[in-house]
């Protein structure tokens, strides 16, 4: 929540983000991650701040639980090296365009959700689990296209239990 804070030079030698480090920065509109500096412990670290850019750098393997959830964020290019986007790391986001890599393998619960105005997505053949409401309204998605073969099983919550099942 430091309203004023409008940029930040992350080095290359950053070894990690912390929870909620970023949260509620609204000026902050512009991050570039170099590093792999992001874990399950850097949750919301970008949360509901201004952001309107980011670049993630080759090295960046996961992004975190809300990680950059209701940010201004139009678009996103991941690089070759992330292979999990967690829970909610993108949703109620203002995503236009998202251009996912090959070497992804799981799209997290909620990850895109209610990105109103993602019209088409296509999913690398690298996926091989799309967990629980992953795209839920994002209303404008007209279009999805798997390059390889749709997942098999998908998972889902189970409210009672709270352990993720496979459904086919």
């Amino acid at each position: 929540d430091c309203y004023l804070l409008e940029s930040i030079n992350f080095p290359k030698s950053l070894s990690q983000i912390g929870a909620m480090a970023f949260r509620g920065c609204v000026s902050l509109k512009n991050v570039e991650i170099l590093s792999n500096c992001l874990d399950e412990d850097s949750q919301e670290a970008f949360a509901l701040s201004g952001l309107e850019n980011i670049t993630l750098g080759e090295g960046v393997t996961y992004i975190p639980d809300h990680c950059f959830a209701e940010t201004k964020l139009s678009t996103l290019e991941l690089p070759s090296t992330v292979m999990e986007i967690g829970n909610s790391a993108f949703a109620l986001c203002k995503l236009e365009k998202v251009v996912l890599n090959v070497g992804l393998i799981t799209i997290g619960h909620q990850a895109f959700a209610s990105n109103y105005n993602l019209t088409e997505i296509a999913i690398p053949k690298t996926v091989t689990n799309i967990t629980e409401m992953a795209f839920s309204g994002c209303s404008e998605l007209k279009k999805v296209v798997f390059e390889g073969n749709a997942p098999s099983t998908y998972e889902y919550l189970d409210q009672i239990s709270g352990v993720w099942k496979p459904i086919n």
